[in-house]
């Protein structure tokens, strides 16, 4: 039998996310780009926040991350989000973010400028 699968949607202003309570990471996250999303308005903003749609007890902070060995890693990248700084800002909530090994967060999975 299939079991279900935690989930909490929320919708952000660049994207949304099926947030997992359960393991603490997204299930997936899905976003609209195109080009005009690339024009950059605004800086990285580099803040991760817990998601206030989370109530403490079920949200993430950087926090858990310390001393893990882990990475903060995107879903929806932070560049797909210069567009707005609100969008910009929300792509910096824990809800988007999975642990990533550092060599592909900030390797392989890195694009560089």
């Amino acid at each position: 039998p299939q079991h279900p699968i935690s989930e909490i949607q929320i919708e952000h202003t660049a994207y949304t996310v099926s947030y997992n309570p359960d393991n603490k990471i997204p299930n997936w996250v899905a976003w609209k780009l195109d080009a005009t999303d690339l024009v950059e308005q605004v800086g990285r903003s580099n803040k991760f926040l817990p998601d206030p749609y989370l109530d403490a007890t079920t949200a993430v902070t950087t926090d858990e991350y310390k001393a893990s060995g882990w990475d903060r890693g995107h879903m929806c990248p932070a560049g797909d989000n210069k567009w707005s700084w609100k969008a910009m800002s929300e792509s910096f909530y824990m809800t988007n973010i999975c642990p990533q090994h550092p060599n592909l967060n900030g390797g392989d999975w890195h694009v560089a400028k």
